[in-house]
């Protein structure tokens, strides 16, 4: 072995003799005694420092039972080399609490801590307060991770029907249809009644006698009476008929003839 390669190999062992150990991962105090606290109400906080053994990224706080909570840390979102969990004391039932808190990063468990309390029964009521001075708004917290799809929700109920809409305005009147086609001949009227006959008119004068076989004694043919007046109406008759038997047990037909209305 040269004496190049022995001086690298000194060197090495003179590093790691004097190289300062690792830094071993913590969380202080190791246990706290929170002491009496009335079942259901937050205890005061108390405050925790967590050591990793390098930088890292603080995943999650635990409790062993739901009697204790986070109320705010430092460690959350990013690397870290010391950060700091606030935790409060909130007893669910009377009696002794026991419970281990555990901090956990990326590599695993960072550390863990006792937490001791002892939950109370509530104090009689007491008259009401003043009402506080409203505090100042904290900080916006920082987003949460998107939550997974919820199911689709089953089908809503059919909506009850809505009112009737208004009525539109009248539309513009439509083209002159094409004319029908021609209805049919009715039928002819009643013939009316034929009316009497007219008086006859005035004879004539009587001519020469002569032989009637005689042409040249025929006289010339008398003018055309004028045409008489017409004669009042007709009268309706009402006639009703009867068949009747004759003594030899013939059949005969009688009929009366009656006028409806008199001149």
């Amino acid at each position: 072995m040269d004496s190049r390669t022995i001086l690298r190999l000194l060197l090495v062992v003179a590093f790691l003799a004097f190289a300062p150990a690792a830094q071993a991962a913590s969380v202080t105090p190791a246990d706290h005694n929170f002491g009496d606290q009335p079942v259901g109400t937050v205890g005061p906080s108390q405050a925790y420092t967590v050591t990793p053994d390098a930088a890292t990224t603080i995943t999650g706080v635990t409790f062993s039972t739901d009697d204790f909570l986070v109320s705010s840390d430092t460690c959350g979102g990013s690397l870290v080399t010391s950060c700091e969990i606030k935790v409060r004391f909130v007893p669910q039932a009377t009696g002794s609490v026991t419970a281990t808190m555990t901090v956990k990063d990326a590599a695993g468990d960072v550390g863990t801590v006792n937490l001791t309390g002892n939950g109370t029964a509530l104090p009689p009521q007491g008259p009401q307060g003043i009402q506080g001075i409203q505090g100042i708004q904290g900080e916006q917290g920082l987003k949460g991770d998107k939550g997974d799809k919820g199911d689709k929700g089953d089908k809503g109920d059919k909506g009850d029907t809505g009112a009737q809409g208004i009525q539109g305005e009248l539309g513009p009147q439509g083209l002159k249809g094409d004319p029908g086609a021609p209805g049919a001949k009715g039928d002819p009227g009643a013939q009316g009644v034929t009316g009497q006959t007219g008086p006859a008119g005035p004879k004539g004068d009587k001519g020469n006698p002569c032989l009637s076989s005689d042409p040249a004694c025929k006289g010339p043919r008398g003018l055309r009476g004028f045409k008489g007046d017409q004669g009042p109406p007709g009268r309706d008759a009402i006639i009703a008929c009867k068949v009747a038997k004759t003594s030899k047990g013939q059949q005969k037909v009688i009929c009366t003839v009656r006028f409806a209305n008199a001149r």
